[in-house]
């Protein structure tokens, strides 16, 4: 297959979902998720250059599911 690369810009948010409990009565816990717009980039010839403290590296099936992501991402 080939591959696709895209610059992707956005932000992490979380849903709290205070109003909501388990079926045991407990609280759910804060579920955070990504807000991200991305454009398609030309695949840069050599990716192994530093990046920046904004940029990280990801890797995804083709439904987007997530199978690698760069360890600066907690």
């Amino acid at each position: 297959g080939t591959w696709k690369v895209f610059h992707c810009s956005g932000h992490v948010r979380v849903y709290d979902s205070h109003n909501e409990q388990t079926p045991n009565g407990q609280k759910e816990p804060p579920i955070p998720y990504l807000v991200l717009i991305c454009d398609p980039i030309q695949h840069p010839s050599n990716i192994e250059v530093p990046l920046d403290t904004k940029t990280f590296l990801s890797r995804h099936t083709m439904d987007h599911e997530f199978t690698y992501c760069d360890e600066r991402i907690t």
